[in-house]
């Protein structure tokens, strides 16, 4: 089905070549790159991964990932 109103910015070929945290900010950068469905102003996104705790803990389980949007 055909968008009316949004541009499909999608790049699939693009989005086979990154790994997960990376294809989760593509995501992020496509949905605020349309100023008629980003905040004004700024806001964030966030997506969780399951892997090792960046803090250096070493146990595996969710890692919570911010991106600010200004």
């Amino acid at each position: 089905m055909p968008l009316k109103y949004l541009s499909d910015l999608w790049d699939t070929s693009h989005a086979r070549t990154i790994d997960a945290p990376a294809l989760l900010r593509y995501r992020s950068n496509l949905l605020g790159s349309d100023l008629r469905i980003t905040n004004f102003g700024g806001g964030n996104t966030s997506s969780k991964l399951e892997g090792t705790d960046p803090a250096g803990w070493g146990e595996e389980g969710g890692a919570l990932g911010e991106r600010q949007r200004r």
